[in-house]
C-alpha cells in the first residue's frame, strides 16, 4: 500500500495464482476510533477480497 493512500486506492495484499488472489481497496481515510484499551486519532477504513472465493468471483 501507497505511504498515503486516498479513498479509491486498491492494492494487492498477496498474490500466489491459485492460492492466494488478495486485494484491499481504500474507502475512507481519518477518523478516530474508541476501543475499550485506547482511541485512535488516524484510521484508515478498507475493504478486503480474494477472487477465489465464488462470491467474490
Amino acid at each position: 500500500m501507497e505511504s498515503d493512500p486516498k479513498p479509491g486506492d486498491a492494492d494487492r495484499q498477496e498474490y500466489y495464482p491459485g492460492h492466494a488472489l488478495d486485494q484491499a481497496k481504500v474507502l475512507s481515510s481519518g477518523g478516530a476510533v474508541k476501543v475499550p484499551y485506547k482511541s485512535f486519532p488516524h484510521t484508515l477504513g478498507t475493504i478486503e477480497h480474494t477472487s477465489l472465493e465464488p462470491r467474490f468471483a
